[in-house]
């Protein structure tokens, strides 16, 4: 433990990178192939489904985003869409606006090509407590031709104006959050009722200093909502298996926690109960939140000889 939103932290393990797709691809092997479940087990790994971003709906009621992940479509699409000012699906034009929002060009481009480079980046960006800007430093999209183009300031400003009047839920939570915090003396309460007290760093002089106490008083909800959700998961998880093993129902070991990485969690368990814990852990980690509004937060899942299978 340590980190202020309750997150738990183990630096290690939370240095292990993600599956590399591309090396993945090609059968070269990746860091989470070192993770090897002993003979007779295999590893079941179970994943929060955007719940960061199901979090930040839930918390700012923003009906349009929530429909989004009701109907199982693509908020990263949807984002995409808003920014570029296209459609979701198909080709539309880009009409490129320099840094005074004057028009300066207009190209052909689809949502799809730019899901990862615009619509990801803005939605992690937002779920971090930053309006989506830090993509000038770094953002580019692409045209049908294959081309680059860098984000400009017009092109960015009319993009976040598009998605927050889509989003305004989430629009208008975020802007207002700080402002409540500052009349809270300082103390942002999530719904879980943990705490995270920013003192006067909220009115601070230095600009610098305030913003940075804004976005994380904007992150703090999210970040420390999701460590709840799945700290509860894991210690109910490990209630019921214990129950079953205090019956004779499990021997000792054949289900045991190994990982929990941010949002993830991951265990080792017999091969002949593989089935079965899925169901389980789906159960209990699926389960109604009356905290978030009885919200379900779904779960992805894999199981295999190794992490990254």
């Amino acid at each position: 433990a340590g980190p202020e939103t309750g997150r738990s932290s183990v630096r290690f393990y939370h240095q292990i990178e993600r599956i590399n797709e591309d090396k993945y691809a090609k059968g070269e092997p990746v860091m989470r192939d070192l993770f090897v479940a002993d003979d007779g087990s295999s590893l079941v790994y179970m994943d929060q489904d955007q719940a960061e971003l199901r979090v930040m709906a839930v918390e700012a009621d923003d009906q349009e985003m929530l429909s989004i992940f009701a109907n199982k479509q693509d908020i990263h699409l949807a984002t995409t869409a808003s920014i570029l000012g296209i459609p979701e699906s198909g080709v539309g034009m880009v009409r490129l606006l320099d840094d005074r929002g004057s028009p300066i060009g207009q190209f052909h481009a689809t949502a799809k090509d730019n899901r990862s480079r615009i619509g990801k980046k803005v939605n992690f960006g937002l779920a971090y407590g930053s309006e989506g800007h830090n993509l000038i430093k770094t953002g580019q999209w692409i045209d049908i031709s294959g081309v680059e183009h860098n984000l400009t300031w017009g092109l960015l400003n009319a993009g976040m104006a598009r998605w927050a009047v889509r989003f305004k839920g989430v629009a208008n939570w975020k802007a207002d959050l700080p402002d409540y915090a500052r009349m809270a003396g300082g103390v942002v309460t999530n719904a879980f009722l943990r705490k995270r007290r920013f003192g006067k760093r909220l009115n601070s002089s230095i600009e610098s200093e305030a913003k940075a106490a804004a976005r994380e008083a904007i992150n703090f909800p999210i970040q420390s909502e999701l460590a709840h959700l799945v700290n509860r998961t894991i210690v109910l998880v490990h209630k019921y298996i214990q129950s079953l093993e205090r019956v004779g129902k499990l021997k000792k070991g054949d289900v045991q926690l190994l990982i929990t990485v941010h949002d993830s969690i991951l265990y080792e368990v017999k091969d002949h109960l593989v089935p079965w814990f899925k169901g389980v852990l789906k159960q209990i980690a699926e389960r109604p939140i009356p905290e978030l509004k009885n919200y379900s937060f779904p779960i992805s899942m894999g199981s295999g000889k190794t992490w990254t299978q």
